[in-house]
């Protein structure tokens, strides 16, 4: 993602998915299997 910025500029509407992005307060990439 860093790249395409650096290549097109910084922009809100870049990376603008209509809200459908999640904030989380726990890593995601940390899952625990029980």
């Amino acid at each position: 993602m860093n790249l395409y910025y650096s290549f097109h500029g910084r922009n809100l509407w870049n990376c603008d998915y209509q809200k459908s992005g999640l904030i989380t307060k726990t890593d995601p990439s940390k899952i625990f299997f029980i």
